[in-house]
């Protein structure tokens, strides 16, 4: 199984990678109340809690990173950004590892041609190993990834400067049954593209989230609104 910090080395001869990391303790809100949630608003730019109290973010590499974003928004007054740059690594420690199905959500949007294979999103354990995990596809699809397993494309497709709401769900298995599955939705409630792939030979908790970029200069993400819970999520 591989970690999160092999794969970085791996890519460093890709210009402009940003990679976000989330791990970790309890997070608390107003309700709902989630697991973990990040919403972007206030705070710094490179790291910091924000103004509703709720991820604390660090900076351990990099400066492409803008927390405080206000150019393309998707939610509130602010957003999360990745940009062109350094390899960027952001960190936070706001949710307790989940040993059970976990449900992932959260807003997303590149200003960059879709058609290239690029990491998004990953859920990972406690030592960054990679259990499952969505690529953008060099034919406008996701692809959801299982490690140990197989993975799988979704029948849709998807394109630059476009708002989407993607979930992810991650149940860690006994050896060769992990679960992992994906959904996109452009409104947050109805759902489609869906991939569940259910071969998995990871056991490990859910204990990192990561948000990853590995594209040339001209790749942007925009990321709002974050939800971990151990229910379903709508919007």
């Amino acid at each position: 199984m591989k970690k999160l910090i092999i794969l970085i080395v791996l890519l460093v001869a890709i210009p402009a990678h940003a990679i976000m990391f989330i791990s970790g303790t309890t997070a608390s809100g107003a309700a709902p109340t989630y697991i973990a949630r990040e919403r972007f608003e206030g705070g710094s730019s490179t790291g910091g809690g924000d103004s509703d109290n709720e991820m604390a973010w660090t900076t351990s590499a990099g400066t492409s990173e803008d927390w405080n974003y206000t150019g393309t928004i998707l939610e509130g007054s602010e957003s999360g950004f990745m940009g062109t740059g350094d390899t960027t690594t952001i960190y936070s420690t706001d949710f307790t590892a989940q040993s059970a199905k976990t449900f992932y959500t959260f807003m997303f949007r590149t200003t960059s041609t879709w058609s290239a294979d690029r990491n998004m999103a990953i859920l990972a354990d406690s030592a960054g190993n990679i259990l499952c995990r969505i690529q953008q596809r060099i034919d406008d699809k996701v692809r959801l990834y299982n490690t140990g397993g197989t993975d799988g494309d979704t029948a849709g497709t998807f394109a630059a400067d476009t708002t989407y709401y993607f979930k992810m769900t991650a149940t860690p298995g006994s050896g060769s049954n992990a679960d992992c599955e994906f959904w996109s939705s452009t409104n947050g409630s109805s759902w489609i593209n869906t991939v569940q792939i259910s071969d998995g030979t990871w056991t490990a908790d859910i204990a990192m989230l990561a948000y990853q970029t590995t594209v040339s200069s001209s790749s942007e993400y925009i990321i709002d609104d974050l939800r971990l819970d151990d229910v379903d999520i709508d919007y």
